[in-house]
């Protein structure tokens, strides 16, 4: 390692304006000790901890250094192709949360030590975006729409890693429980009487229950204590000592929306790290998959790429995506399959080869099914979007669309198969029973979905904006506000006016169609009493899949803003401070409610 270090400098032209370059990056890594001097002068002259304090921070310096320098050569390069107003802005931007810190009320004790905890947090989101940056390289320009997801999720997503209290994102602890099954071995669950899981250690749910147990009984006035994180970091995992515990709804899934999870969790596992260390690991693996499927949809898709990076910093897009859900890595790859499908729908050159356009189609098609069966009418919905021109004639158009349904519905009934015996009714459901009810009135329940949308379909799209265990609530008018602005981004951003033709809009509204139809059947077959006349477990989360369809139907090619008037760097900013401004109130909101007294903030 040291070698390599000292070959990669000598490799380095530190001449002219690479020694501008290399200055500036060091620089930018004397913000966070900057930061620790501030804290202390807050204090008040309390010194008695500062050689510690100035030591770790030294230390944070020295470790992610290294990191810096194997990077610094990617970074000149790309600084050589964007300027060096670009690298100044960055240091700017992402170091300026560090001086924010220093001021920042919370902080744990640790043998008595005080520690800001947001310090280490927020130079892991800096190095994040450097090496974020550095993978997506130089093809993206720098106001481009893949920069400025990068840099929202760098600054804001991270953080919510961090910030939301563990195991509270909805049902958040029985992921944990099935991903660390599958880190186990154990693909395909157990089951014990009534109940579905597995034989798991104690520990797990010993640490779910000390970190979580008051603020999962609706008590909303419960608070989050942080010194009470701290000896969870001292738990044993102890996989000795093991028992059954139930997660039957997870039981069912797949292990393909659980990889990130289940991948760090292994050598975890075998390292015997506390459950907690266990968690936020998993976290941040999960949202860095979920990060790198999206930035491939933005980069993928030929149009509506500026919208595309507001819907994904939607409040509950974005949290799910820092936690344990998987609903990370399925809404990723719902998105990655839209912009696959959209951009193959846009191309006008002809498919010359049957097999390999097929196998292309399963490869993005599969796993999204093989995360939640109810999203396979996403990839099927959309095929038709792909006109018969391209395939030279109608036969062959057909014959592929044939094969590809086919595949689908082998991909979808395959793990529905396997996990048939592993099902157990929730709520007193009985999906056969309901099913009977829907096939003996067709009509009716048709008119059942359209009650349960004109009762519940606001309060459903306002579910958008709920955190943590569904509790924390952006304000309502924010959150109207956002969801509005997207669809003028999307109506004014403009694009290829070849592509957007009445047909293919018209496929786009019926996914939306479908797609509400078809969560709704799903809920009412698995969550619900036979015959019941209301669709109870609606939620906005479960939409998330299908509102880029939703909102691409409000693109007009005729104005072309960006392209007409070249306001792309505009744009950029404009996109920019909407992300933050939303972002912002979301982590407020979660601040708010978990760490602030009750009755402080007005209207909270």
């Amino acid at each position: 390692m040291k070698t390599a270090i000292k070959e990669l400098i000598k490799s380095i032209d530190l001449n002219g304006a690479n020694r501008f370059y290399f200055s500036l990056i060091f620089l930018s890594m004397l913000f966070p000790m900057i930061s620790v001097l501030l804290y202390f002068a807050r204090r008040g002259g309390d010194y008695e901890y500062m050689p510690f304090k100035i030591a770790i921070s030294i230390l944070l310096a020295i470790v992610i250094c290294p990191f810096y320098f194997i990077l610094l050569k990617r970074i000149i390069s790309f600084v050589h192709d964007h300027g060096p107003r670009i690298v100044l802005g960055d240091a700017v931007l992402f170091h300026v949360p560090f001086l924010l810190s220093a001021v920042y009320p919370f902080h744990f004790k640790i043998s008595g030590v005080p520690v800001n905890p947001f310090l280490p947090v927020l130079w892991g989101a800096s190095f994040f975006y450097v090496l974020m940056a550095v993978l997506i390289k130089r093809q993206s320009g720098a106001h481009s729409p893949e920069r400025s997801f990068l840099f929202l999720a760098a600054v804001f997503g991270f953080l919510l890693v961090f910030i939301n209290p563990p195991y509270h994102a909805p049902d958040e602890f029985s992921h944990f429980l099935r991903a660390f099954s599958i880190a186990d071995g154990k693909i395909i669950n157990s089951r014990m009487g009534n109940d579905i899981g597995d034989y798991l250690p104690e520990s797990l749910v010993h640490s779910i229950a000390s970190l979580c147990g008051n603020l999962l009984d609706n008590n909303f006035e419960a608070k989050v204590d942080l010194s009470g994180i701290i000896p969870e970091f001292s738990r044993k995992l102890d996989a000795d000592k093991r028992y059954f515990f139930p997660f039957p709804a997870q039981a069912l899934y797949s292990p393909v929306p659980y990889a990130p999870q289940s991948l760090i969790m292994v050598p975890c596992k075998a390292l015997s790290f506390p459950p907690v260390v266990m968690m936020y690991l998993g976290r941040i693996f999960n949202f860095i998959a979920w990060v790198i499927l999206m930035l491939a949809s933005i980069r993928i898709i030929p149009v509506f790429r500026w919208p595309m990076v507001l819907i994904a910093f939607i409040p509950m897009s974005v949290y799910q995506s820092a936690s344990l859900s998987a609903d990370a890595v399925t809404n990723g790859l719902s998105f990655l399959a839209f912009s696959c499908l959209v951009r193959e729908a846009a191309s006008e050159d002809e498919v010359t080869d049957l097999k390999r356009f097929l196998g292309f189609l399963c490869i993005i098609s599969a796993p999204l099914i093989l995360s939640k069966n109810a999203y396979f009418i996403i990839p099927v919905t959309l095929y038709f979007l792909i006109g018969p021109a391209r395939f030279g004639s109608m036969k062959k158009y057909l014959l592929t669309a044939a094969l590809y349904l086919a595949s689908c519905a082998a991909f979808l009934i395959s793990w529905s198969l396997v996990v048939n015996k592993l099902y157990v009714p929730l709520n007193g459901s009985s999906p056969v029973d309901q099913t009977a009810f829907i096939f003996s009135d067709p009509f009716g329940y048709i008119g059942i979905i359209l009650n349960n949308i004109s009762i519940q379909g606001l309060s459903a799209v306002h579910t958008l904006g709920r955190m943590g265990w569904l509790s924390p609530q952006v304000r309502k008018l924010y959150l109207d506000v956002y969801l509005g602005i997207i669809a003028l981004v999307a109506f004014f951003e403009g694009g290829k006016r070849s592509f957007m033709l009445p047909w293919r809009r018209l496929v786009f509204l019926s996914l939306v169609v479908l797609g509400i139809a078809d969560v709704s059947t799903v809920i009412y077959l698995t969550w619900n009493l036979p015959g019941s006349s209301f669709i109870y477990g609606w939620s906005g989360r479960y939409l998330i899949p299908f509102l880029p369809s939703f909102y691409i139907l409000f693109s007009n090619s005729r104005f072309g803003l960006i392209e007409k008037y070249g306001l792309e760097r505009a744009w950029y900013y404009i996109i920019l401070t909407l992300g933050s401004f939303i972002s912002i109130t979301s982590i407020g909101t979660l601040l708010i409610r978990f760490y602030v007294p009750a009755g402080t903030v007005p209207g909270y």
